[in-house]
């Protein structure tokens, strides 16, 4: 394969700066490192520039080494996939439902997200804590989010729990164990799990984020692992991808067939999910990917096994879309085996007729996020609430499709409801919402405490609306009404208030993406 670097550089010429953090990328064929090159810097303190020997976390990219530590415990029979995980782990919640090991690495354990769970909390993520704090935050909301096994829905706990399931089963922590296992024999040499933020890491990268037109360093003190904290460098992940070719870490290709088998569902249902790997296609190349994003750190690992070509992106600034930068590299580089791009539309005036009415503001009901809908310099864009824009192209009556964002996403109407499928997400149903506004903001303001959690939210008036300060935060959150008795926080915090027969309010429901329902009661 020949690799036009000049194009390639192109691609990154934004990054290529002596003021700001920037990223490596890498190009692995047959399990080689090709190419790789490095754009940025990796400290603007002291200063120094990012090298393709930097060392990045590489956040939820780290799930696929986890979930393979399980599959050697199996493979050494020490454990079941179809184990439950109370089998192992009895202090845990008694859920009321078997959730198995295959579950909680597929993410469709239903088990509530415990980041999410802290950020409700009030628990700053910046901060470190023990396994222990983890246990304790899962059995103050003893609820799953739906039934094991019903669907799909991204959940960090499960991963934290199978690095404690490793420690439990061989004494080891996870770290030790994977070093043992998977980094000393693929001589993986500078990568290893993060569980001790104060052990000195050569060339590490430090995380960014832009604040108020600067970058201010994102880093976390936290030392939990198995969701994420893989330190690690390009040529390392080159030495990990070869392996899925010949696995030389026991179980043969039949291990490597189990990482990459997808998940199902209770009814026997596929999901574009395996063991810390997803499942995705693009122009016609079928491959696996994962994802990282933390604090200041941005990763894409995406491997395309016909072609024998993977391309990894590793950033530290929060701003970086690594999985759209890989992408635009492989359109470079199999240009003439991929089926066609998708046409950008040419701006228009006005959006179709038919668009109109359909333009604001969409709740998903599963996710309790909102999403946008908007006619923005002449194209239709579909707006995550916290996350990303998606430039929208029609393919058929009321069906859409992306081309301009980060990965695909789809856009259906039928009736009244929108279906949106979004890559690496679960499908959702989108309602709409006519703009409401509530005749008397001051009654919801107020203190409410959970009790188990120990926290309470204090929701007051600000000169617009309502704003909330979640456990001692020093930065209140703004708050927007969406639906009679129903508020919604910029970071995906839900707010469904509840009224006694008189019509006072007496509790609010507060939900996140990944957290269902932790109902708070009002205080005098």
């Amino acid at each position: 394969m020949q690799i036009d670097t000049r194009a390639i550089h192109d691609l990154f010429a934004d990054w290529q700066r002596e003021d700001a953090p920037g990223g490596v990328l890498g190009i692995i064929e047959h399990g080689e490192l090709r190419y790789s090159a490095a754009f940025g810097m990796a400290d603007l303190e002291r200063p120094a520039p990012l090298t393709t020997d930097s060392v990045f976390d590489v956040a939820s990219v780290s799930k696929q080494f986890t979930a393979f530590c399980m599959a050697l415990l199996a493979e050494d029979k020490r454990l079941s996939l179809a184990d439950s995980i109370h089998d192992h782990l009895p202090e845990l919640p008694a859920y009321g439902d078997v959730i198995t090991i295959r579950q909680m690495l597929h993410h469709t354990s239903g088990l509530p997200d415990y980041l999410e769970l802290m950020d409700l909390a009030g628990l700053p993520l910046e901060n470190d804590y023990p396994p222990a704090r983890v246990f304790r935050l899962l059995r103050a909301h003893p609820y799953l989010n739906g039934r094991p096994g019903e669907r799909f829905l991204y959940s960090n706990t499960g991963y934290v729990l199978a690095a404690a399931l490793v420690q439990r089963l061989t004494g080891q922590s996870l770290a030790q164990f994977a070093h043992e296992r998977i980094f000393q024999p693929l001589g993986m040499t500078q990568t290893r799990f993060g569980d001790d933020f104060s052990r000195p890491i050569l060339h590490r990268a430090i995380g960014y984020a832009p604040i108020n037109g600067q970058f201010a360093i994102a880093q976390s003190l936290m030392t939990l692992v198995g969701d994420g904290k893989l330190l690690t460098t390009l040529a390392d992940l080159a030495r990990w991808d070869a392996n899925f070719s010949q696995n030389r870490l026991g179980g043969g290709q039949d291990l490597i067939r189990l990482m990459v088998e997808p998940g199902r569902l209770n009814d026997g249902t596929p999901i574009e999910y395996a063991l810390g790997l997803q499942l995705h296609s693009y122009r016609g190349l079928s491959g696996i990917r994962h994802a990282g994003a933390w604090m200041g750190y941005k990763a894409e690992f995406m491997r395309f096994p016909e072609a024998a070509l993977t391309i990894v992106c590793l950033a530290n600034r929060r701003d970086a879309y690594p999985a759209e930068r890989c992408r635009r590299v492989l359109d470079r580089l199999l240009q003439d085996r991929l089926a066609p791009l998708p046409t950008v539309p040419v701006p228009q005036d006005a959006p179709p007729a038919a668009i109109t009415a359909r333009l604001g503001r969409y709740l998903d009901l599963a996710g309790r996020i909102t999403w946008q809908l908007q006619w923005e310099g002449g194209r239709l864009w579909m707006v995550h609430y916290s996350w990303a824009r998606f430039g929208l192209q029609e393919q058929s009556e009321g069906y859409f499709v992306s081309v301009i964002g980060p990965v695909t996403l789809t856009l259906r109407f039928a009736g009244d409801e929108a279906h949106v499928t979004l890559e690496g997400f679960a499908p959702a149903v989108l309602r709409f919402l006519p703009d409401w506004s509530p005749a008397n903001r001051d009654e919801y303001a107020g203190g409410y405490r959970h009790d188990a959690l120990q926290v309470e939210h204090h929701i007051r008036r600000n000169a617009q609306s309502l704003e909330v300060v979640v456990g001692d935060a020093r930065q209140p959150i703004p708050l927007e009404p969406i639906a009679p008795d129903i508020w919604i926080a910029p970071n995906t915090f839900y707010y469904a208030f509840e009224r006694d027969a008189e019509g006072q309010i007496v509790a609010v429901a507060v939900s996140s993406e990944r957290v269902r329902d932790l109902r708070f009661r009002r205080l005098p």
